[in-house]
């Protein structure tokens, strides 16, 4: 009998947190028997994280996969393929889940056919655990209309607190290889326009921001260029913004700003010419280019 729900582990390079991860995965309460498998894929750890998996292999609920490294997307994307659960959620190797997280979503969803993912809250803890003053994440804007949110104002949503339909996402083309940022946006895109989604007002995980997280220039920079890359393919496939020109012209103006703030920061000139042709070639005034 396949599981109900999936819960799947990408692990890389942590060590110190990963085994606090599964457990708390493997800590889920309110589920029916034989409802939860844990599926986790290491991706090429150097630090000594597949030692601490091992101590989870025994248990009948975990699938574990050992593999060299081929990257963020990919092993999203690897995990979502092992998966047998109706529904899916992720909780990567520095995070960790309270004990309610899955049941509650699990049930929303259920009672929603018409729903596509259910999203939580998070909590932002550092290194110890201990919580952060202030959140990196925040509820949509415009909750009734989180298409249209998501593709005006970016993603505030928190990855591994959301639960959503397996199936949905596998149509939808799960996760893209060329992003190394903004995966999680891009997949959000795809599953709220396929669908409805719901929202938890409680946290339900913690996310870890313990000063080793990618931040900095190069991630700014990665981050825009991935932007650049999930809206423009909106704006070439969106139903909503073919039919919507106040919204299309707020992405436009998104792409537009992405391009010469890319081109402000990126050091190779081929690079910079072009991303500073694509400015231009959505309006953006000769003045604004200027160095």
């Amino acid at each position: 009998m396949a599981p109900r729900i999936s819960a799947l582990v990408p692990s890389y390079n942590h060590a110190p947190y990963v085994g606090d991860a599964v457990e708390s995965v493997l800590a889920q309460v309110g589920l029916p028997p034989g409802a939860l498998e844990v599926v986790i894929v290491d991706d090429g750890s150097t630090d000594g994280s597949p030692e601490v998996l091992r101590r989870f292999a025994d248990d009948p609920r975990v699938r574990l996969e050992l593999r060299d490294n081929r990257g963020i997307s990919p092993t999203f994307q690897r995990l979502l393929e092992l998966a047998e659960g109706e529904f899916v959620a992720y909780c990567c190797s520095d995070d960790r889940w309270h004990p309610e997280h899955l049941a509650p979503a699990l049930r929303a969803l259920e009672e929603a056919p018409d729903a596509a993912v259910c999203f939580g809250r998070a909590r932002v803890v550092d290194g110890q655990g201990r919580e952060h003053a202030d959140s990196i994440f925040s509820p949509l804007r415009d909750p009734e209309h989180p298409l249209a949110s998501l593709l005006r104002d970016g993603n505030s949503l928190c990855f591994v607190a959301a639960v959503f339909r397996r199936e949905l996402a596998l149509d939808a083309g799960g996760f893209d290889f060329g992003l190394r940022v903004l995966q999680d946006y891009d997949l959000w895109l795809k599953l709220v326009a396929r669908g409805r989604a719901l929202f938890r007002a409680d946290p339900s995980v913690d996310f870890r921001w313990d000063g080793n997280n990618a931040s900095g220039p190069a991630a700014s920079l990665r981050k825009r260029e991935d932007l650049i890359r999930v809206l423009e393919r909106a704006l070439k496939t969106s139903e909503l913004l073919s039919t919507d020109p106040e919204l299309r012209s707020s992405v436009t103006a998104r792409v537009r700003r992405s391009h010469l703030r890319v081109a402000r920061r990126v050091g190779d000139r081929a690079k910079r010419r072009e991303h500073l042709k694509q400015a231009r070639a959505l309006g953006a005034s000769w003045w604004k280019t200027v160095f």
